[in-house]
């Protein structure tokens, strides 16, 4: 969960369910898919993770609430100070109708305008969201010969962004680059189409594969 503070006082930001999966023996993570902020189990884990951050005294600035939802309730993973992996302003304008990095501008220059207009307050979902990762399906797109497959990869139409980075922590030596494609869309069927389709592209065989020469053309002189 994202949230930003002034005060003491928050505004949720987003609520991201974190969705896993296992590759080559490994457990990496996926997908984070954007849920909303009305329906459970949202609501009893922004209870606990204001219990959390009132607890640990955070009263100013961004923060990343990690919970684990367990059979007897939410349990804490993790709690840092700092703005989510899947912030991107633009993509969270959309999808949110805020972006928590604005927000925590805004709370440290305009601490009595947050306030008023933010604090107590929290994200509607827009649309259908998730946040792709990959790196972890072999070579990486963002590799050698990937120019082809990120173009095709940004002309979906579910597509917002794909950001390539370096692998994050715990990824060993020679592991592929890392990236996360940014999706949303109004259509959560389109949204599950295009995640395949990327799923498709960043396949070992997809990448491995030589990329087309495009033929010559014709040349009508008129």
């Amino acid at each position: 969960m994202d949230t930003v503070s002034c005060a003491g006082r928050r505004y949720v930001a987003a609520v991201r369910r974190r969705l896993t999966a296992r590759r080559d023996g490994r457990v990496v993570h996926d997908r984070s898919l954007l849920v909303s902020r009305t329906l459970a189990p949202a609501p009893a884990l922004i209870a606990y993770a204001h219990e959390v951050l009132d607890a640990l005294g955070v009263v100013h600035g961004p923060a990343r609430t990690t919970v684990v939802q367990t059979p007897a309730g939410p349990v804490l993973l993790k709690n840092s100070a700092l703005l989510g992996d899947d912030v991107l302003p633009g993509y969270d304008d959309v999808c949110l109708g805020a972006n928590p990095a604005d927000l925590t501008a805004l709370a440290c220059t305009a601490p009595d305008d947050f306030l008023s207009r933010w604090a107590g307050l929290g994200y509607d979902k827009l649309c259908e969201a998730e946040v792709i990762v990959i790196g972890d399906r072999g070579r990486s797109p963002a590799g050698p010969g990937g120019a082809a497959v990120i173009g095709a990869i940004e002309a979906l139409p579910s597509v917002y962004c794909f950001t390539p980075g370096p692998a994050p922590a715990g990824h060993g030596p020679g592991r592929p680059p890392f990236g996360r494609v940014h999706a949303l869309n109004g259509s959560a069927r389109q949204l599950e189409r295009d995640r395949l389709h990327i799923h498709g592209l960043t396949s070992p065989a997809a990448l491995a594969a030589p990329t087309p020469t495009p033929r010559d053309e014709a040349v009508c002189a008129c």
